[in-house]
């Protein structure tokens, strides 16, 4: 949950503009090393832009923008403004991984990923980020 949510009108609407309040055990401006990134972070912010999108509550909102405010040990205070594109591309991988787990639903096909029940038992590698094996013997 965010802080504080700012409406501001723009010409189509309005821009939200999503406030969060962190304090961390990181010092200066190590935020990204020490909860971002960690954390996933960016994952948590694309489901609150997909939520706002389908809220009636913020139906008239026609763009997000994020800052969080992060407070370190020492109170010293860091201000960060999230990419929109890092929402995007987070909120795009959201909408994959709940389409195929709606797909193992539908099919009740859970040993594998979709992949390899689409390709014949096949599957691409297409990222050096470490998977996680979900084949159990």
């Amino acid at each position: 949950m965010f802080d504080r949510i700012v409406l501001k009108p723009s010409p189509e609407g309005y821009t939200a503009t999503l406030i969060d309040i962190k304090t961390t055990s990181e010092f200066g401006g190590l935020f990204q090393n020490g909860y971002f990134d960690p954390y996933n972070y960016i994952s948590q912010l694309a489901f609150y832009t997909i939520a706002m999108s389908m809220s009636e509550d913020y139906k008239h909102v026609d763009d997000v923008e994020f800052r969080i405010i992060c407070i370190d040990p020492t109170n010293e205070v860091f201000v960060y403004d999230i990419g929109r594109q890092l929402i995007i591309e987070a909120a795009e991988e959201i909408k994959s991984t709940m389409e195929e787990l709606w797909w193992h639903w539908k099919f009740n096909t859970w040993d594998h990923r979709k992949e390899y029940y689409d390709n014949n038992g096949l599957e691409k590698i297409t990222s050096l980020k470490k998977e996680t094996c979900t084949h159990t013997n």
